[in-house]
């Protein structure tokens, strides 16, 4: 799944890489990124670069509340680790690509945090408040 979402990505003008490892501020063992993906955004002086973080969720049932809060937790422990000077980058965008879809709650708690739900099936569907024109504008998460 990881290959088919990078390359979706790249399709849309992000650079890609499978399976990018981290640290963790408090994690000792650190994350894997399944995605880890990023593009330049223009600004009036110069350009800054904006790094996504894409988990990929192949589950028989439906993603959840916990879910999203686990990937947020862990998105704000590179954070850390990045203010800290231990990691290079930090997520600027959050996003969870699955394929059986979200729950009501996981998408009210991902739209709290301007975390983006694509539901992949043979397209690629946004669920939720962040949308396609927010990813390609480089919408920043809120988190």
């Amino acid at each position: 799944m990881e290959k088919k979402v990078a390359s979706w990505l790249r399709r849309l003008g992000f650079e890609t890489k499978i399976r990018d490892r981290v640290k963790g501020k408090r994690a000792t063992r650190g994350y894997e990124i399944d995605v880890h993906a990023w593009a330049e955004k223009k600004r009036i002086i110069g350009s800054k670069r904006i790094d996504i973080w894409v988990e990929c969720k192949a589950l028989k049932t439906t993603v959840k509340r916990t879910h999203v809060f686990n990937f947020l937790e862990k998105a704000r422990d590179l954070r850390d680790a990045f203010d800290d000077n231990i990691e290079e980058w930090f997520a600027d965008i959050l996003m969870i690509v699955s394929t059986s879809g979200f729950d009501h709650d996981a998408i009210k708690f991902a739209d709290d945090y301007g975390i983006y739900l694509v539901h992949y099936t043979r397209t690629y569907k946004f669920i939720g408040e962040m949308t396609r024109e927010d990813l390609l504008e480089l919408r920043e998460s809120n988190y």
